[in-house]
């Protein structure tokens, strides 16, 4: 940027310098002196030619700042698709961690069922044993009561 600015400075120089020549010419002329007078439009061609170096070496600086931002500005691009692709990246992980928390309740309700069910076996069998032990009251009596006769009837 210093550059720039020293080269606008000299730009503003050789301009003035060419005005003051250009000045200068125009009081020859007045004057009539020839050999002054071609020395004089000699250091001005070579002056403008000058100048037309110094525009060409700004304007190959200016393409080069220009190129240099549009390197700045591709890096930004490629960082802000870098942060894109992290932010991806951690959704994805979020998913995969929902994904992981949903298996975990599944398999909790898997195990409350199979809890139920045994419940609902372990219900079943003391109905059976319940079912058992009635019978076997309905049946003892009858049960007693024939092995009594059948005592009183042996003896």
């Amino acid at each position: 940027m210093l550059l720039l600015l020293l080269l606008l400075l000299l730009l503003v120089l050789l301009l003035l310098l060419l005005l003051l020549l250009l000045l200068l010419l125009l009081l020859l002329l007045q004057q009539q002196q020839q050999l002054l007078l071609l020395l004089l439009l000699l250091l001005l061609l070579l002056l403008l030619l000058l100048l037309l170096l110094l525009l060409l070496l700004l304007l190959l600086l200016l393409l080069l700042l220009l190129l240099l931002l549009l390197l700045l500005l591709l890096l930004l691009l490629l960082q802000l698709l870098l942060l894109l692709l992290l932010l991806l990246l951690l959704l994805l992980l979020l998913l995969l961690l929902l994904l992981l928390l949903l298996l975990f309740l599944l398999l909790l309700f898997l195990l409350f069922l199979l809890l139920l069910l045994l419940l609902q076996l372990l219900l079943l069998l003391l109905l059976l044993l319940l079912l058992l032990l009635l019978s076997l009251l309905i049946l003892l009596p009858h049960v007693f009561v024939k092995s009594i006769f059948s005592i009183y009837y042996i003896t």
